[in-house]
This record gives C-alpha cells, structure tokens and sequence, in this order.
C-alpha cells in the first residue's frame, strides 16, 4: 500500500471491535507466508450467499498481492464447497462450513455493516485458518491492503493466533482528507492552472474543448494517488461522490474542471477536462448541495408530456414541479417538421403555464438534455426559435417572448465533437442557450450530484462510458445521459435513448445501484437497447413509457423480451394527453400500457407475444 493512502486510511479508520486475544495475551502467532516458506494452500471463497461473485474477485485479488510480494504460488482460487476443511486455509467471504468464517461474518452481521454505507470488513484467525469478510467490494479493498500494512513484519505475513477483528471506513472520511471548500468561498482566488498533468493510455474528444483521459488497470489507490497529484498540480478540491462500489471527485481551477472517475468493477480511471466558462464560452460547476437553499411554495409532482405527433410516434419530456415553484426537465420532445405535423414546444409551454406559479414568469432550476435527437431537443430548439406548430396552424412567436416568459437558470447536456449520425442536431443546442441566454452550462459526467429544490439528479452515463468504442458508433443513443433521480420519496432511473454498448456498461459498473421505483424505459420501449440486465436490475413499481398508441402497437414493445420485468408492473405511456403524477406517485387519468398486451388465444390468460397487427389496444379482436 503506498504510504500516503496509509497515512490517510489509519488516521481516519475506526475501530469498531478491539482485537480478541486467547488467554488475554493471545493464542501463538500464526506465519501465513514468508519470503522462505510461500504460502501454498488453499485461498477460498464462500459461495453459499447472493454476493458469491464479490468474495471470488476478493479471492484473486489476495491470491495476486501474495504473488506480487513473493509470499505465495497460489495458481486458483476455489469455492468453499468443492475443498474438504484443512487448517492453514484463507477463506474471503460466508462460508458456513468454516468455523473462522461464520465468526468473521457474524461480526459484521452485530455491526450492522450489510445495511450500511460506509465500509467495514472482518478478519478472524482459528486454528491456523484466516477467515476475511467485507460488506462490498471497495472494502475488501481495503482489508486486503490493511492486512499487510498491519501484519506484515520483517517481510513475513504474521497473523496473532486467535485474532477477531472489525473494522470500518466512512466514505465521509475519506474525502475528508481533500481540502474541502464550500459555498461562494470556492470561486475566489483559484489558481490558474491549465494541465492537469495525466499519464494515461487513452485519450479522446469528448466535444466543446472537453478530453477524456482513460487508466486502464487501475485500484483505489492509482486513484487516490491522481487526486493528491491533482492537488499538488494545483487544482482545488470541489466536492466527491460515491455509488456503490464506484468513486467520483471534481477539481477546478479558473479555467478548468476536472472530474475524476474510479469505477472498481472495471478497474479503470477515467479523467475528464472541461474549459471553465458562462453560456456557450465554457461549463460550470454543477453546484454544490450547501448552495441549494429554497422554502417551499406548494406540493411537487411530475408529468409526462404527451410529445410526439403525425410523423413521429413518440419523444421524450418529463417535468419536474419542484417545492419552490421552479421547475426540473427532461428533455424536450420533437421539433416541428411541417405545419401540419405539430411540434413538442406548444404542449411543453402549455404544461409549464399549467403548474406554473405565474405563466408569464416559468423559471426552469435545470434542464437537463438527454442527447441532441430532434425528438428530444426539438421542442427547446423550437421555442429558442421563436416558432411552434399546433392544431394544424402555424403560430411564430417572437423569440423575446418565449425567452421573457421561460428563465433557465442551468442547461446540463453532454455533445460528442463530430458524431456520425445523421440525426444528429448540430448547432442546436448554441442556438437555444444563447436565445435563452443560460450563463450555467454543465457538462454531465458519471458521478456527478446535482441540487435543485428537493430533487436530486446524480448521474450515471454518458459518452464518458463509451466513447472508447466510437468506432463502432453510428448512433448519439448510445452517448445519451443516463441518470438516477431522488424525488417525492422515489428513484426514477431515466435512460433517455440509451443503447446496448451504454446499457452494457451500465449494468458492468453500478449493477444493484440501479434499483429503483419508477423507469423510464429506454428509447421508448424499442427492442434495440439491450436493456435487460438494466431493467431487471432497476425492477421498478412504475415504468414510463414515452411512445405513442401506434408506435406502441406497432412494435409490440411489451412483448420482448428485454421488457419482461414490467408486464406485472404499473406501466403507463402519454398517449391522449399527460399523465401527471402527484406527490404521492399516483397518475391521474393514465393511458396504461398494460391494457394493450395481447392474451394467448388459448384462453389462459397468458400474456403472449403474439402479433398486435390485428389486435387493437385492449386486446380485442378487430372486425
């Protein structure tokens, strides 16, 4: 372990149990390995829980660090259940055929740790065997590399005899060791650094003067060694964040933001660097949750606006109606194409004067813009432009009055510098926040938190997760921003049009972070977005399906099998109208997707994948 992270990790570690010692004085110590004698038994694995999988990577990481110091020849690492018990074994995990095992995860088990956020592992040495168990995989981590910290001595692994042990490690904690500044105090005086100085493998555009470094082969403590590089480069601390078993911090200078990325189950860092600015010169700082004061006004809810006209079947566009009387959005639905088609931005307005404290003064706390399809930015492209269609007439607004009536205080997007995709929107997004005239621009990046009122937005993907395999992308789907949100009391995992290498990366990197309450599903329900691992870890009450009655029907969307997960769910889809859902989560006058799932003919009830073609939305027979 490098000394620093030592230095950090023992200064900030606390002890949660003290050592238990046979005979008040302990049992004889135990040489698990030394330079002279390797170790050479058996490192197993307990494969009798759900988190069999963890323990097993555990296993290999010891089996390597004892290979790395020259203190073991270990070749595999085995499940508990194939290995009759021997003394002189190291078992990672629960195993209830090992007595040392049973003891270490009981302990953990006292302490709570399987219900808690912070970190906390085990250690426990009985007749000659030592037993380590943890709450996740960071903190395995940690236990492996404090095992030798703490008992290695004159390059020998000494265990004392007897040894049960628990320790623990706040996340909290561990940021705490990075400068923390906070508030408007951030802002003054920072230096003006422009490097930052990355040995990396990869590097890659990410658009708008922003760079994305990739380090491949990379623990926590690579990481912890680029951020204290960081610092001493110059650039000052913002804030940290972590999912699961995955790290996120940002630094800043006066003209660069760096957001740093550890995400452990691909044991990768990815860096990237963004130029500082206001409007369309640079980003901003996603804000930090000290600075999010508001007093609430009346009750939140959130709608799913009916978008998409006659010659598309859906879009996408959520509002958000925040306790302060602002406003949180999703995307934007479609763009106007002929006078006669209708566009998103005269429903989008409609609904925002609808909840609106005052129509005539709508302010927007963030705007967040999945990716720049026309069917989802169309409707803010529109209205920076002054015109929308509806009804079958066209009614130009002039700019200023839009832009009067609408305020937005911050526009999140993330665009790739030269997508080959020719629905591809380019100049767009310039082109609405100058008519809007947003001064805070963020670019998304995994890990980052962002406040408005008493929603939070953290988000999980964007063309960071994928822009290594660019060149098999023809689509800006698979860039799509892809996001958690806390609101009224749930988790709305939103997917906008992510695709299958997105989706894939998704389910890799945040697996059990993904549950959540309500989805929206991705690229409106189609069954080209490999999302079944995602869905079906996500396995929401509520799902949210932004198609119309004809795209529904027209690919039978329900009926893939990537959807399974949501036929026994509350499924609903804008069509006829709005569906608004209070502060409860109860949809007032829903279209509910689940109505039109086809019935296996046989008379069983069955949900059946069988063509709709012939089949209107309810199921009945056509004449």
């Amino acid at each position: 372990m490098r000394k620093q992270f030592k230095s950090i990790v023992l200064a900030c570690l606390v002890a949660v149990l003290v050592l238990f010692l046979a005979s008040c004085g302990g049992g004889k110590d135990v040489i698990i390995a030394s330079p002279d004698a390797p170790f050479t038994g058996n490192i197993l694995y307990g494969d009798d829980s759900d988190i069999s999988d963890i323990s097993r990577d555990a296993a290999i990481e010891l089996k390597d660090e004892l290979s790395e110091r020259s203190l073991g020849n270990v070749h595999s690492v085995l499940p508990t259940s194939m290995i009759e018990e021997l003394k002189g074994e190291i078992i990672l995990g629960s195993s209830t055929t090992r007595k040392a095992s049973v003891k270490a995860n009981d302990l953990l088990e006292d302490k709570g740790a399987y219900d808690s956020e912070d970190l906390y592992w085990s250690y426990c040495c009985l007749d000659g065997t030592l037993a380590i168990a943890a709450n996740n995989k960071l903190a395995y981590s940690l236990a492996i590399r404090e095992l030798f910290e703490t008992y290695l001595s004159d390059g020998a692994l000494v265990i004392p005899g007897n040894l049960l042990v628990c320790d623990s490690f706040a996340f909290a904690d561990y940021e705490a060791q990075f400068d923390l500044p906070r508030g408007e105090e951030f802002n003054d005086d920072l230096p003006d650094v422009v490097g930052p100085a990355i040995v990396f493998d990869e590097m890659y555009d990410l658009g708008q003067g922003s760079s994305l470094f990739v380090i491949k082969d990379s623990d926590i403590w690579d990481y912890t060694d680029l951020r204290e590089e960081l610092a001493e480069d110059g650039f000052v601390y913002y804030t940290g964040n972590r999912i699961g078993d995955n790290v996120f911090a940002t630094y800043a200078s006066k003209t660069k933001i760096v957001h740093t990325m550890f995400f452990y189950n691909k044991n990768e860092i990815r860096v990237s660097v963004d130029n500082r600015g206001e409007g369309t010169d640079g980003f901003s700082l996603p804000g930090l949750e000290s600075e999010n004061v508001y007093t609430r006004t009346g009750e939140s809810n959130m709608t799913l606006v009916e978008v998409e006209n006659a010659d598309y079947d859906g879009g996408l566009c959520m509002i958000f109606k925040l306790a302060d009387g602002r406003f949180f959005i999703i995307d934007s639905g479609i763009r106007g194409r002929t006078e006669y088609s209708g566009t998103s931005a005269g429903w989008v307005y409609a609904t925002l004067a609808k909840h609106a404290e005052d129509p005539e003064n709508i302010t927007v706390a963030a705007w967040l813009l999945t990716h720049t399809h026309s069917d989802h930015i169309g409707g803010l492209y529109d209205m920076a432009n002054g015109v929308y269609y509806t009804d079958g007439a066209q009614h130009t607004l002039m700019p200023e009055n839009i832009t009067k009536k609408i305020e937005i205080q911050r526009i999140i997007y993330s665009e790739p510098s030269d997508p080959e995709d020719k629905y591809s929107c380019d100049g767009w997004m310039e082109r609405i926040i100058t008519a809007f005239d947003v001064e805070t621009v963020v670019k998304a990046h995994p890990g980052q938190e962002i406040f408005v009122s008493d929603l939070t937005l953290t988000i999980y993907g964007s063309q960071d997760l994928v822009i290594d395999q660019a060149d098999n992308i023809t689509n800006m789907n698979e860039f799509s921003i892809t996001s958690m949100i806390e609101f009224n009391g749930k988790r709305l995992l939103s997917l906008g049009d992510s695709y299958p290498k997105h989706n894939a990366q998704l389910a890799k990197i945040y697996k059990t972070e993904l549950k959540a309450d309500v989805i929206q599903v991705a690229h409106h329900g189609y069954a080209d977005t490999g999302a079944k691992s995602v869905n079906n870890y996500c396995n929401p009450d509520i799902v949210l399906w932004p198609n119309s009655e004809e795209g529904m029907q027209r690919y039978t969307v329900l009926t893939r099998e990537q959807n399974a997960i949501f036929l026994d769910k509350e499924n609903y889809a804008p069509h006829g109208g709005n569906i608004d859902f209070d502060a409860e989560w109860n949809a007032s006058e829903p279209y509910r997707v689940l109505d039109m799932i086809p019935v296996c003919p046989c008379g069983c009830g069955t949900k059946s994948a069988i063509d709709t073609s012939t089949r209107d939305l309810y199921g009945s027979n056509k004449d």
